[in-house]
């Protein structure tokens, strides 16, 4: 049996692929709630300190603004690896087999192997398939026709790749 889709992947899709990658990777998440907590501590430990919400504010501002840099600069460096990368914008074609997935555009095609995938996410956004650490498949929910054809594909590669590579 065969499943094809296709679509075209926008900055947003982008975005959401890696706000999920970087939820579904315990070691990051790990970090992220270790900093909400330190965070967390520092301006309630200041504010007990003072008695004054100002001075904790206060203290805590060259933090802040470290937190806003960060997100800026990641959201800069997203922008120009999004935009640097003619493939990514281009309409691309999934063909979903037993033998593994087609992925084609005007460019050219590749097919991946089963043995080729790594991981699998499944947010409400997209699906994620890696193929290495650093990189993956995304097919963004909006490139299905139907809520049936997501869920039959959905349905398709959880059988039939998921449980091919704990085997």
């Amino acid at each position: 049996m065969e499943y094809s889709i296709k679509g075209k992947l926008s900055f947003s899709d982008y975005k959401d692929f890696l706000l999920a990658s970087l939820i579904y990777k315990k070691h990051r998440l790990i970090i992220l709630i270790l900093c909400c907590a330190f965070i967390t501590y520092q301006f309630v430990s200041t504010v007990l300190k003072t008695s004054n919400v100002l001075t904790a504010i206060i203290e805590l501002f060259p933090l802040i603004i470290l937190i806003l840099i960060y997100f800026v600069i990641f959201k800069v460096f997203t922008k120009r690896t999004y935009k640097t990368d003619s493939i990514m914008q281009q309409e691309m074609i999934y063909t979903f087999s037993e033998k593994g997935i087609c992925w084609s555009t005007e460019r050219g095609s590749f097919n991946y192997k089963i043995s080729d995938f790594r991981k699998f996410i499944f947010s409400k956004k997209l699906i994620a398939i890696y193929i290495s650490n650093r990189k993956a498949i995304l097919i963004p929910r909006h490139f299905f026709e139907s809520k049936e054809q997501e869920e039959k594909i959905e349905l398709f590669i959880k059988e039939n790749y998921m449980n091919s590579i704990k085997e």
